[in-house]
């Protein structure tokens, strides 16, 4: 980064290599010393610089992969991909600063280019429709 047009620079990340931009925080996927992909984010509102750890998502689960979906509602809804199943993850939901996510649902499906199956009713808060992956699809597939 820079403000006095590159005559000097900060790094603010490194190891990042996945990027995403809502309309509120900048995200960014991570690797650690470790080897362990971690999330990342900065508030756009305020002065780039500051990147805050987001909570664990599941404890003892590895983080591989991330998909980020912006909410009409301010929240921001975060699939992730963890350890197993390779086209499921959970999908988790930000508190108001976007920093902190709590487990929404299990099991979301998840396209190969990354889409998730999940949508946002506008008129009623709170409420999303989402395809989830089943232990009881054959009974659904019968019917």
């Amino acid at each position: 980064m820079s403000e006095d047009f590159f005559k000097t620079e900060k790094v603010l990340l490194t190891g990042g290599n996945q990027f995403a931009l809502t309309s509120d925080y900048m995200y960014a996927g991570r690797i650690d010393r470790e080897g362990n992909r971690k999330l990342v984010m900065a508030n756009r509102r305020e002065k780039f610089g500051q990147f805050f750890y987001t909570s664990q998502f599941k404890k003892g689960e590895k983080e591989l992969d991330y998909s980020i979906i912006e909410s009409e509602s301010g929240a921001v809804f975060l699939y992730v991909k963890h350890d197993g199943n390779d086209d499921q993850g959970n999908v988790y939901v930000s508190d108001a600063h976007g920093k902190s996510f709590s487990l929404s649902f299990k099991d979301a499906i998840r396209s190969e280019n990354g889409l998730v199956d999940f949508e946002e009713v506008a008129s009623l808060e709170g409420v999303i429709i989402a395809n989830q992956e089943s232990e009881n699809m054959a009974q659904f597939e019968a019917a």
